[in-house]
Order: structure tokens, then sequence, then C-alpha cells
């Protein structure tokens, strides 16, 4: 994790770290390297998100287990 991170990003990430490196290095053979970089794209595209999202993910994540209702739709392909 960089210390040059935006704070809000970096308090996210934390609360989530510790899965995302356990399963990251786990599907990636252990490389550290690749997980430093996968973290730096994670934090770059943070910052690219228009602010409206950011308030939409703030808001979300207050909800909790906003992503467990039934008023959303996912697919992945």
């Amino acid at each position: 994790m960089s210390n040059a991170w935006n704070e809000e990003f970096a308090v996210r990430f934390r609360r989530h770290e510790a899965e995302l490196r356990h399963l990251y290095l786990n599907l990636y053979q252990g490389d550290e390297q690749a997980y430093s970089y996968f973290t730096e794209m994670l934090y770059r595209a943070w910052e690219a998100r228009p602010e409206g999202l950011k308030r939409m993910d703030r808001e979300r994540e207050s909800r909790g287990q906003w992503y467990k209702g039934h008023s959303l739709v996912g697919m992945l392909m």
C-alpha cells in the first residue's frame, strides 16, 4: 500500500486488503510484484472515478450489504 494514496481510498482498501491479498497471491502464485502493480492500478482507477460515483460509493458503503438487495441485476461474461 502506498503512503501517497488518498486517505479515503486507503481506509477502504485496508478494510479489505487481507482478503484481497490472500486471494490475489493464491491465484497468481505469490507474485508480490504483480500484486503491487494491481493495487496501484486499483488506486489509479479510483482516482479517475467521477465524483458522483464516489459519492454513490460512500452512500452504498454506509448501507452495509447494499449489493445483496433485490434492486440490482448483475452479469459476468
